[in-house]
C-alpha cells in the first residue's frame, strides 16, 4: 500500500517542424548580414519561390543560413518549407530593410545593461529609431544598482517633436505549457529629465500606452525622476511591438530635456508543471518528491530549487530556506539530500527533522514561482542523542550552562526541572543562569513534539563558594 510513480523517456521523438526564428528580419542596406532559421530538432528545410527575396540576399538550405548584402531598401520576404516524418510546416519570413546608420546598433535592448539578465538571442528583432532625433546607446551610465552598463537615449527634440526607439518580441508557448501558458513580462528601468506633466515619456505595446503591472497606472513618465522600475504584463503569441516615445509640447523646456531606458527582461515566467504531493514516512526511510517547471531554460537564466519551511517555537511556519545536496548530519544520524537543483528531490534516511512544508521554486529573468507547499511528516517521538552533564568544579558567580542533543520531529520543546520544580518550555535545550548557592540541586530535562515527551537522566550539580 503506498504512491507509486512511473518515470521515462520516448527515444528519438520528433516534432512537426517548427520555426523558432522570429518572422521579422531587421536589415541595413549595404551592410552585410547573416542570420541563421532556427527550426525545431529533426526538420529539414527547403527553399520555396520567393520572388521578393531583396537583391543581394541569399539562402542556403544546407546551412539555413540567410546571408548578403542588400542592395535597396525595400522589403522582401523568405518563403521556406520545413518537413520531417510527421508533417510539414511553411513559413513567410519578412526582411525589413532600413538605410545604413538608422538602426540603434549600440542599443540592444535585449542585452544585459550590466544588470546581469541574459540577451534574448532569437526572441527580440527589428530596432529601430526615429530618424529625425535617433535615440542612441550611452555605454558607462550608471544605473539604479550603481552598476555601469548600457542605456539608450532620447534624441535632441524641439517643442512638438517626437523621439522614439521600437523594437520587436517573437512571443512563444511556454515548452511544455501547452494552452496553459502564463503571461509574458516586460521589465525595464527608466529615468526622466523634462517638464513634469507636458514632455512625458510612454511605453507602448503594439501602439496603445501600456500599464504597469503594480500599479496599473498608465506607463506615462515626465519630471526630473530617478531610475524606476516599472513591470508590464501582456498577453497572447506572435509577433509583438514595443515602443519608448519622447514627445514635447508646444512651448518651454524643463531639465536636460532627455529620457533615458534600459531594458532587463523580457519573456514568460516559469510555469509549474507538476505540484508534489504530501508525504508522511516512517524515520530510517527515504523522502521522494516529485515536481516540475518549464520555462527554465538556459536563455532566460532559469534554475529550480526546493524551499523548506519548519515550525518554529511560536508555532508558526518559519521562513523557508534553500536545500542543497550533500550529507546532512542530526545528531548520530546522517541524511543524505540530493536532487535539489532538479524536479526529484530525495533524502535518504530521514529522521524527525526532516519534517516540515517542501516546495519547488523555479526562477528566470523575468519572474520567481513557486509550486505548491506540501507537508512532509516523519512521525518521530523525541530521542536524546546526548544526554545533560553536570559541569565540574563551578563556584559561585560563574556560569552554569546545561545541554542535551534531542532529535525527533520539530518543533521541540524543551523543559528543565530543578529539584522537582518544573520550569517554562523553552525553544532551545540549553539553559544558562549566573551561578549562586541556590544553583545547586538535581537537574533533568524534558523534551516534547506532537508525537511524545521523554525524560533525560538525572543529574547533581554542585556549586561552591568563590
Amino acid at each position: 500500500m503506498g504512491s507509486y510513480t512511473l518515470t521515462g523517456s520516448v527515444e528519438g521523438a520528433v516534432l512537426t517542424p517548427v520555426f523558432i526564428t522570429p518572422l521579422d528580419i531587421p536589415a541595413q542596406q549595404g551592410v552585410p548580414m547573416s542570420v541563421k532559421i532556427n527550426t525545431s530538432i529533426g526538420t529539414n528545410v527547403s527553399m520555396l519561390p520567393s520572388p521578393t527575396l531583396p537583391n543581394g540576399l541569399y539562402f542556403t538550405p544546407s546551412t539555413s543560413i540567410l546571408n548578403g548584402t542588400p542592395i535597396s531598401t525595400s522589403d522582401g520576404t523568405l518563403s521556406l518549407h520545413g518537413y520531417n516524418a510527421l508533417g510539414t510546416t511553411d513559413a513567410n519570413f519578412t526582411i525589413h530593410i532600413t538605410k545604413a546608420g538608422s538602426l540603434l546598433t549600440t542599443f540592444d535592448p535585449s542585452l544585459s545593461s550590466g544588470i546581469g539578465s541574459p540577451t534574448m538571442i532569437g526572441r527580440i528583432g527589428n530596432v529601430s529609431t526615429s530618424e529625425a532625433a535617433p535615440w542612441k546607446g550611452v555605454d558607462g551610465t550608471e544605473l539604479a544598482a550603481g552598476k555601469l552598463g548600457i542605456a539608450a537615449m532620447s534624441g535632441a527634440i524641439l517643442n512638438n517633436g517626437t523621439s522614439s526607439v521600437k523594437f520587436t518580441y517573437q512571443c512563444r508557448t511556454n515548452e511544455g505549457a501547452g494552452d496553459m501558458a502564463p503571461w509574458n513580462q516586460l521589465t525595464f528601468y527608466c529615468k526622466t529629465s523634462t517638464e513634469a506633466g507636458h514632455d512625458l515619456l510612454k511605453c507602448k505595446i503594439d501602439g496603445v500606452v501600456a500599464r504597469d503591472a503594480v500599479t496599473a497606472k498608465e506607463l506615462v513618465v515626465s519630471g526630473e525622476t530617478s531610475w524606476t522600475a516599472h513591470t508590464v504584463r501582456f498577453a497572447g503569441t506572435g509577433l509583438r511591438t514595443f515602443e519608448f516615445v519622447y514627445t514635447k509640447d508646444a512651448s518651454l523646456t524643463a531639465g536636460q530635456d532627455r529620457v533615458w531606458v534600459y531594458v532587463t527582461a523580457i519573456g514568460q515566467p516559469p510555469l509549474i508543471t507538476k505540484a508534489p504531493s504530501p508525504v508522511r514516512l516512517a524515520a530510517g526511510g527515504t523522502l521522494a518528491l516529485e515536481s516540475g517547471a518549464s520555462g527554465v531554460d538556459a536563455l532566460l537564466s532559469g534554475t529550480i530549487c526546493w524551499m523548506k519551511a519548519e515550525i518554529g517555537s511560536n508555532g508558526a511556519w518559519r521562513e523557508g530556506v534553500k536545500l542543497s545536496n550533500g550529507t546532512l548530519s542530526t545528531g548520530t544520524s546522517s541524511s543524505v539530500i540530493s536532487g535539489a537543483d532538479t524536479g526529484s528531490l530525495r533524502i535518504t534516511n530521514v529522521t524527525g527533522r526532516a519534517s516540515g512544508m517542501y516546495w519547488l521554486q523555479a526562477s528566470n529573468a523575468v519572474a520567481t514561482v513557486e509550486s505548491k507547499h506540501v507537508e512532509v511528516v516523519v512521525p518521530a517521538p523525541p530521542v536524546f542523542t546526548t544526554q545533560p552533564i553536570a559541569p565540574l568544579g563551578l563556584k559561585v558567580g560563574g556560569k552554569l550552562v546545561l545541554t542535551a542533543n534531542v532529535s525527533g520531529a520539530t518543533p521541540m520543546y524543551y523543559q528543565w526541572k530543578k529539584n522537582g520544580a518544573v520550569g517554562p518550555w523553552l525553544a532551545s535545550p540549553t539553559l544558562e543562569v549566573n551561578a549562586s548557592a541556590s544553583s545547586a540541586g538535581k537537574y533533568k530535562l524534558s523534551a516534547m513534539n506532537l508525537f511524545g515527551t521523554v525524560s533525560s537522566t538525572e543529574i547533581t550539580v554542585a556549586v561552591s563558594p568563590k
